[in-house]
């Protein structure tokens, strides 16, 4: 009797039980879980993935635009963060690629100017409701490959961003008694500078003091 065939996701499967400390093959196991909607398991081995791999910007990437699929938004925001992390030089990241909305793509084309990267993106139109949509926009030429200058043009360019959850580029959020801390970059095009900024925001209290050790 012929055994019936193995789907993509069973393989997977048996690879990572057979080398559990594999990044490419937790990283495929949670694409294809995420591809056929079962975000749970997705979500399950992205986690699995980051917490053996934490270098593994690529899988950050498509865990946090699963995340924005499930309008987890805040969670999915350190996209940003890694997609950033990619042009600068001693992170270890030289390239990081996946699949989101355009509006992050226009974001981030915008901060790969500032730092004299490189992105390269083209729509991707799988529902009748995007069809509808571009067509509507205008849009002729469907598989046209679109560069960092073409997403975000122009010479006067500033980019600026807050880390809300720990990334690869900014911490997030901390809070303290007295109020909270943030890490921030600033990035111009024109200057060339990128700035680091730590800023604390004191509680609008009376009785709050502020000691420097």
């Amino acid at each position: 009797m012929t055994q019936p065939q193995k789907t993509r996701r069973q393989m997977l499967e048996e690879f990572v039980a057979a080398h559990s400390q594999d990044a490419f093959a937790l990283y495929g196991l949670a694409v294809e879980c995420a591809n056929s909607g079962d975000h749970d398991a997705a979500i399950e081995h992205f986690r699995r993935l980051l917490a053996a791999h934490p270098e593994y910007v690529v899988g950050y990437f498509q865990y946090g635009q699963l995340l924005a699929r499930l309008t987890r938004n805040e969670e999915a925001r350190q996209i940003l963060s890694a997609g950033i992390a990619a042009a600068v030089i001693g992170t270890g990241v030289h390239v990081v690629m996946g699949s989101g909305g355009a509006p992050e793509g226009v974001i981030t084309a915008a901060a790969m100017r500032c730092l004299n990267g490189e992105i390269h993106a083209r729509l991707v139109i799988n529902t009748p409701e995007l069809e509808a949509r571009i067509e509507k926009m205008g849009i002729e030429d469907k598989k046209r490959i679109y560069t960092a200058k073409d997403l975000a043009p122009g010479k006067h360019i500033v980019f600026a961003a807050t880390g809300v959850t720990d990334g690869a580029l900014m911490k997030g959020v901390r809070f303290f008694g007295e109020g909270t801390r943030t890490s921030s970059i600033v990035m111009t095009r024109q200057s060339g500078k990128v700035r680091f900024v730590e800023s604390i925001h004191l509680a609008k209290r009376a009785d709050v003091k502020v000691r420097f050790a």
